[in-house]
């Protein structure tokens, strides 16, 4: 792909790009050896970039009038990159989320409102082993493992999260609730039950044994930005745009609620032993209470 740092007004292109690397790089392309550059691909770069980079004018350092000086790049480095179609990320990563025992790291992205791909790595060697495409119809905003290794749950601003066997992946269930993007998704500890968030102040709790619903927890005014579930326990600490956290079990219970922050809380995490909360928001400030008590222990940031 073409180095988006290097300037070129018109270089995002997708035909003048296809072009570009099929000529450069053409094994395994069919097509590609029946490629002339100078008739079939610098007419293309001639419209859209060559004014800016030439011999004579090359912003940026990138001169696009020859395949060796593409090859070459610019000023930040090679141009176009050879990878393979299969592996490439699609748009803005979006989600990431390491597996419990860190081997594994998947990355959510997608185009908006035309796709959502999840991608998995290996952590020790750097390796993609599996790339989902179109699983979701928009961006993957949110990922989480189970905790048995054996399946990942996504959410997307498809208004759907899903549920995906990681040795296949298969769609395992399509949870259909929100009424918005879905923000967050969380398994709990024994994989039972999965929690999942959005942008319409809703929390849906969903049985992983049959995919039903079996809980719907309100009680927001705004987005429910993060739910993670506090250590081995049922409870959830949620950060939400209505400038609270709330600790919430995952029966509808609400077990404690920390009001009134200054502004809107983006994100939330509790440690492992679940004694200690901690939550960001758009004040620049972290705050950190103790969850039995409730109390602000410390706050660190902006202030």
């Amino acid at each position: 792909m073409l180095d988006k740092s290097q300037g070129t007004k018109e270089q995002s292109t997708p035909a003048v790009m296809a072009w570009v690397f099929a000529f450069l790089w053409p094994a395994g392309i069919g097509y590609a050896q029946e490629l002339d550059f100078y008739k079939d691909v610098f007419p293309a770069l001639e419209s859209n970039c060559v004014s800016c980079h030439n011999k004579t004018s090359s912003e940026s350092g990138l001169n696009l009038g020859t395949p060796d000086t593409i090859r070459k790049g610019g000023d930040s480095g090679p141009a176009l990159v050879p990878s393979s179609g299969d592996e490439s990320i699609s748009e803005r990563v979006s989600a990431v989320r390491f597996s419990p025992d860190g081997k594994m790291l998947a990355t959510g992205s997608g185009e908006f409102s035309l796709s959502g791909d999840v991608h998995l790595w290996e952590v020790g060697s750097g390796k993609l082993s599996a790339v989902w495409r179109d699983k979701h119809r928009d961006s993957v905003l949110a990922l989480d493992f189970s905790s048995n290794g054996k399946w990942i749950g996504s959410g997307s601003a498809d208004r759907l999260a899903k549920v995906m066997e990681i040795a296949t992946g298969r769609q395992v269930y399509a949870l259909e609730a929100h009424t918005h993007h879905v923000l967050s998704v969380y398994f709990r500890a024994d994989d039972k039950p999965l929690a999942t968030s959005g942008a319409g102040g809703v929390v849906n709790v969903w049985d992983m044994e049959s995919g039903e619903r079996k809980k719907k927890i309100v009680g927001w005014s705004k987005e429910v930005t993060a739910l993670p579930y506090m250590g081995a326990t049922s409870q959830i600490v949620a950060s939400c745009g209505d400038n609270q956290v709330r600790i919430v079990s995952d029966d509808g219970t609400e077990v404690r609620a920390m009001t009134k922050l200054p502004d809107f809380m983006q994100s939330a995490a509790s440690a492992h032993t679940a004694y200690v909360i901690v939550a960001g928001g758009e004040d620049s400030a972290l705050r950190v209470w103790d969850s039995a008590t409730g109390k602000e222990l410390a706050t660190f940031g902006n202030r």
